[in-house]
């Protein structure tokens, strides 16, 4: 049996630089050789390692030029994410807000698992460019989530909502980000928006009919991004410099909510319409 050594802290081994840079190994070696990637024998240690920092530094610039040129016609997918993209996704964060300004990728893990159905991606080139996620919080999470007593403690798959078919949702908390420094950042970002309208539809086709969406954000593309959307600023609590918004899905008169505001209205018109027959019976 081949023994499989383990990376000291901060560094690692070739199979899992291999995997982290996504290449074959003989270009990874030739990469070595050549002094491209650099091996270091760390103190203590009689085996040569890869610097954590320089490999996820290196993987960084390899899928960004990936997406950067990336061909002109949108080939980019929104899908549902998938326990794998979890991690994309916490990374993704921490390079947005920072590991103090994002919850531990534990937490959004618990959050997946409890709910599969929040967390959306968009993908160019199979990469993570961007993400989405319509979050039911339980209502006691949503006041503290929404109230001056935010914390993101208050995540984890503990103050999740299960969707129920047929059962209204009274709001989802939307979160979103796209990479930085990508040319086609605004595509990305709209197709994540188009992409929740739609899951926003499948929702009430279901009998999931969504009342309202509530957001958050103290950075200016965050606010920026949810006026242009047409959410309703709420007044900036005392001392805070988070601004608050909802969005009634039901009411909005924006132009992109009317499909969902049919679907809404046919689904309601069903139901009305089965009750009616199953009193009948009885």
């Amino acid at each position: 049996m081949v023994k499989v050594a383990n990376a000291p802290r901060n560094f690692y081994t070739a199979s899992q630089a291999i995997k982290k840079l996504g290449m074959p190994r003989n270009t990874f070696f030739n990469y070595v050789r050549s002094g491209k990637i650099k091996k270091v024998v760390p103190p203590g240690q009689k085996e040569g390692y890869y610097l954590k920092a320089d490999i996820d530094k290196l993987a960084q610039a390899r899928e960004l030029f990936t997406l950067e040129y990336a061909a002109d016609t949108d080939t980019s997918t929104f899908e549902r994410a998938t326990e794998e993209d979890m991690r994309a996704i916490y990374e993704l964060c921490v390079h947005l807000w920072g590991v103090m300004g994002t919850p531990s990728y534990e937490a959004r893990l618990g959050e997946y698992k409890a709910n599969p159905y929040t967390y959306y991606v968009v993908k160019q080139d199979g990469i993570v460019v961007g993400f989405l996620s319509l979050t039911p919080f339980k209502e006691e999470s949503l006041k503290a989530f929404m109230g001056e007593t935010y914390e993101h403690v208050i995540e984890g798959p503990g103050s999740i909502e299960p969707f129920v078919s047929g059962k209204p949702i009274e709001s989802l908390f939307l979160d979103i980000g796209v990479r930085r420094g990508l040319r086609k950042g605004t595509k990305y970002g709209m197709r994540l928006i188009q992409g929740g309208i739609e899951v926003l539809e499948d929702f009430a086709k279901q009998g999931n009919i969504v009342k309202k969406l509530v957001a958050t954000s103290s950075v200016p593309d965050g606010i920026n991004l949810c006026k242009g959307l047409g959410f309703k600023e709420l007044p900036l609590l005392p001392g805070s410099a988070r601004h608050r918004f909802e969005l009634d899905l039901e009411t909005s008169n924006l132009p992109h909510l009317k499909k969902y505001q049919g679907i809404v209205k046919k689904t309601k018109s069903k139901k009305t319409s089965n009750n009616q027959v199953d009193n009948k019976i009885h």
